[in-house]
């Protein structure tokens, strides 16, 4: 259940069967993340690069933005081209943060029992 008005994650990920594929998806993937630093409703866009990953997390003011965002045809296409090989394996996921006072390590964060349902 996403809560009205706030803040969601977008996280787009892709795994690289091997390292020859990295300078290709990165420039794809800095493409991306300025499409989506164009968008309205984004708050944030970053993207990670390690040997074989490749993560863009956009952060979205609402719902509406995030899921405009999951339609946006640059994003459609570039996670179409990413399952058409098989040496690439690409997903998206969406995450709603939770409040700063219930994060890990936070200050006067509830014990992992008490947070548990």
């Amino acid at each position: 259940m996403v809560e009205r008005g706030s803040p969601l994650l977008v996280l787009t990920a892709l795994h690289l069967s091997g390292m020859w594929l990295l300078p290709l998806y990165f420039w794809r993937t800095r493409r991306l993340e300025r499409r989506a630093r164009g968008r309205p409703g984004c708050l944030k866009a970053f993207r990670w690069i390690s040997r074989r990953s490749v993560l863009l997390m956009t952060w979205w003011a609402d719902l509406p933005s995030a899921q405009g965002w999951l339609q946006d045809e640059g994003h459609r296409a570039y996670l179409r081209h990413a399952g058409a090989g098989r040496h690439v394996k690409g997903w998206v996921e969406l995450y709603q943060p939770l409040p700063v006072s219930l994060h890990l390590g936070a200050r006067g964060a509830p014990a992992l029992e008490e947070a548990a349902p």
